[in-house]
């Protein structure tokens, strides 16, 4: 064989080779690291469920955040429920085996989540949304509401609506819930300042059976209560099925959190619902995206967001609602009926 044409067969190989890895190179041809210069960045997102209004308007948030930034993309999934912790920490390891370059989580319950958040932590910016987990250090920012002064805005509403005394039950949602745990005990803390008794103050997990439920239990034992501070719009709804079934809808001051359409309705109807604290998770879920996006190409971003609450009555249910359709409607999320 010519020596000299296998030097220059080698050579052309070489040269192919390089021309080959160059255009690699060019193309971004690795793994997507999140810089947004190889093809963008993805973000996990993970609610606590998807089976409530509340959750399916943060996801519309989300996903309206996706289609407004085009380097990002935005991958939503979820337990079957608030209480099925163990599907949410598979969910988020599962998000972290797919290559998310960041995590929103909110947390179902803070104190099992931390082992996976601190292991996801370690590989990519945590933030999470709707329920904080104080004192965990490896969260990149919280993003949601201030539900200890949400949770007193609802306590002052009852204190009015009752003169400044009388009795107050509570539906606290699943516990350990840092979110729903500030709510209530918000709540409490300006009804007892008032004068109000608390009759009892019982966990209804978020859920609207349960709620149905644990009302007719707190009616068996305090039948003549006046006011009903419920820790999320779901629990509220269960209840006032059972107080329309005593016919004590009319007689008992019920007061929900979350704004959720249903809820809103039914204030707008006088259909036995008072006042809501409604949040802003359609805020929550468009911000968390935006700000995930951003952490994940090493930009810095705020450590503490506040959505806010806004207290929705009778006097302004209407332009509360007439609004949250729209902004679903702008971000093109399809409403579904926490």
């Amino acid at each position: 064989m010519d020596s000299n044409g296998t030097k220059l067969r080698c050579l052309a190989l070489v040269a192919t080779l390089l021309c080959v890895s160059a255009l690699i190179a060019a193309c971004g041809g690795g793994q997507g690291g999140g810089d947004g210069e190889d093809g963008g960045v993805t973000v996990g997102y993970v609610p606590k469920a998807l089976d409530q209004e509340f959750w399916l308007t943060s996801e519309a948030g989300a996903e309206a955040a996706d289609e407004e930034l085009s380097d990002t993309e935005v991958l939503v999934d979820a337990g079957s429920s608030e209480a099925a912790i163990d599907e949410q920490i598979a969910v988020i390891e599962d998000m972290l085996t797919r290559g998310v370059d960041a995590l929103c989580v909110a947390p179902t319950a803070p104190d099992q989540l931390i082992p996976v958040l601190t292991r996801a932590s370690g590989e990519v910016p945590v933030l999470l949304v709707d329920t904080d987990i104080p004192g965990w250090d490896g969260k990149t920012s919280y993003i949601g509401t201030d539900n200890l002064e949400g949770g007193r805005v609802g306590g002052e509403y009852i204190v009015e609506e009752l003169g400044g005394s009388g009795t107050m039950a509570v539906l606290e949602g699943a516990p350990g819930n840092n979110a729903t745990d500030a709510r209530s005990e918000g709540a409490v803390e300006i009804a007892e300042e008032a004068g109000i008794e608390i009759v009892a103050s019982v966990t209804a997990n978020s859920d609207r059976a349960e709620g149905v439920n644990v009302m007719s239990d707190i009616l068996q034992n305090n039948p003549d209560v006046e006011a009903v501070f419920s820790a999320n719009d779901q629990m509220a709804l269960g209840a006032l099925e059972t107080l329309r079934s005593r016919d004590l809808a009319e007689d008992v001051t019920l007061v929900g959190y979350d704004g959720t359409e249903e809820a809103t309705q039914i204030i707008i109807d006088g259909g036995g619902m008072d006042a809501t604290v409604a949040q802003n998770p359609y805020d929550m879920g468009s911000t968390c995206v935006e700000q995930a996006a951003a952490a994940a190409n090493d930009e810095e971003i705020e450590a503490n967001i506040d959505t806010g609450v806004t207290l929705v009555t009778e006097e302004n249910a209407e332009d509360y609602l007439q609004e949250y359709r729209e902004r679903l409607e702008g971000g093109g999320g399809e409403e579904t009926t926490n």
